[in-house]
């Protein structure tokens, strides 16, 4: 392999054989453009260490929660490896995608029905992506916080109220991408627990037949984020069943941070989570 072939190769992170894929989401906490700026003041030692888990995390797409947009985006993930698609809503807390550039993206758009007619919820982000020969829609999602394991049928809490029109949003997009036997991921920050028994899981996959159920990937193992406070997963990778060849169900990660780097830096409340798509 030339030195030119080499470089080119560590610039734009691609795999040199091409077999792995690795799609993560990260909810970066209140991630601002600007020094000392937004809910979550950070100073340039706090984007440097941040940027550390972006190298460490190395992965091809990452679905991104509470970025101020492309230009917080930078601060972190390098402009000449990646490029970036962001919600239009002009709010600090957009969804968006860092994709690196030998990724193939065929589109990307705002999913602005998850705001339930109330413009101050947070759109998701829909991106289209090519990967050897298949065509994967990734669903972004930021959905409403304040009832991580409540019922969502009966209770009164408006915030369970509201998750529940959104769960009824997502119900109608998979349903139709799964008539359409399309393939697809939708990830993200639910803010909700979602065990196989929660009603949330339970509503997802009502009426699918067993070759079209879903498959969450972060109901595998606990999560050591929070250093035990919190063992459940609300941030989750879900996958349509088309895809089940396609990714290694053992696969999926939870990047912890160092202990000394959470106490030094503002990193985030969550940590990314991550899974591998097998190219076949």
């Amino acid at each position: 392999m030339s030195s030119i072939l080499v470089v080119c190769i560590l610039l734009l992170g691609g795999n040199a054989e091409g077999n792995e894929l690795k799609i993560a989401s990260w909810n970066i906490e209140w991630l601002h453009q600007s020094n000392n700026s937004g809910v979550v003041p950070r100073k340039p030692a706090d984007y440097k260490a941040i940027k550390k888990y972006v190298r460490i995390l190395n992965a091809d797409v990452i679905a991104l929660q509470e970025v101020d947009g492309f230009e917080a985006a930078k601060r972190i993930f390098p402009p000449r490896q990646y490029n970036f698609y962001f919600s239009s809503r002009n709010f600090p807390q957009r969804v968006g995608f860092a994709v690196k550039k030998n990724i193939d993206v065929l589109s990307y758009e705002d999913f602005i029905y998850l705001n339930s007619g109330n413009k101050s919820l947070r759109h998701g982000g829909i991106l289209k992506i090519k990967i050897h020969h298949q065509i994967v829609s990734l669903l972004n999602v930021h959905l409403k916080s304040g009832c991580f394991h409540q019922d969502l049928i009966l209770s009164e809490n408006k915030s369970c109220q509201t998750l529940n029109k959104q769960l009824l949003i997502l119900k109608i997009w998979i349903n139709g991408k799964i008539e359409r036997n399309e393939n697809f991921i939708i990830l993200g920050d639910f803010n909700r627990t979602m065990s196989k028994q929660d009603v949330f899981w339970r509503i997802l996959n009502l009426g699918l037949e067993p070759k079209s159920k879903l498959i969450n990937h972060s109901t595998i193992k606990n999560s050591n984020c929070s250093d035990g406070l919190y063992t459940q997963f609300i941030d989750h990778i879900i996958s349509s069943r088309t895809l089940s060849h396609n990714i290694d169900i053992h696969s999926f990660k939870e990047l912890l941070y160092a202990k000394k780097d959470k106490q030094n830096f503002k990193l985030s409340d969550h940590c990314p989570i991550s899974i591998e798509f097998i190219k076949k």
